[in-house]
């Protein structure tokens, strides 16, 4: 699958929680889309996975705070980015974003820009 002209993994089988063979443990960028077509687009430094987890877990998440469960998914994304900089992980999920129409679009959960 491609998220513009990045390639990005498309997982959809067995962490107990989000259904991944591998938990990605890996820095980048990830998108996750609900049931009602609502996106979610993060990234982390080191560890995907653990932000998948807080999305849904945090009091201070965006996906939490609009009410959502790991039963609202539809699909996940991930876009291993190891070896890039932070500065190009933000990017990137920024670029993403502005994809789904950026903050305020009507599709995007995010509550803010990553890059202004």
């Amino acid at each position: 699958m491609l998220a513009g002209s990045t390639p990005v993994l498309v997982h959809n089988s067995s962490c107990s929680t989000f259904g991944f063979r591998d938990a990605p443990t890996v820095p980048g960028v990830y998108t996750i889309t609900m049931k009602d077509g609502k996106v979610y687009v993060g990234s982390s430094s080191t560890n995907i996975h653990s932000r998948l987890h807080a999305a849904f877990n945090s009091d201070k998440a965006a996906v939490k705070s609009a009410g959502y469960t790991t039963s609202d998914i539809s699909n996940i994304s991930v876009n291993d980015m190891s070896g890039h900089s932070w500065k190009a992980i933000r990017e990137q999920e920024q670029s993403v974003m502005d994809q789904y129409g950026g903050v305020g679009g009507g599709t995007l959960l995010n509550r803010r820009n990553e890059v202004p």
